[in-house]
């Protein structure tokens, strides 16, 4: 099996969202989705912080064994067996 993991930096207007403040002018929150290619909906989601660590919020997706995860982190494409 093959899952796709995409993580997306949403940005938020910084008056209104101070608590997701990650730089002195912005704010924003990152949604990471693991995809099943074949599904027509995403098969789990996560909302961090804008400023978490990449690593540490893959540690906390759910994995699962025999399945090849395709992880795209800025343009850097990591392959991780679950």
């Amino acid at each position: 099996m093959v899952r796709l993991i995409d993580s997306t930096t949403i940005d938020l207007n910084l008056n209104q969202f101070k608590w997701a403040e990650f730089r002195s002018k912005k704010a924003g929150i990152k949604l990471y989705t693991v995809h099943d290619p074949n599904a027509a909906v995403p098969m789990f989601f996560s909302l961090t912080e804008e400023k978490a660590n990449h690593t540490k919020e893959l540690n906390n997706l759910p994995m699962m064994p025999i399945t090849v995860y395709i992880v795209d982190l800025a343009r850097i494409i990591t392959i991780v067996s679950g």
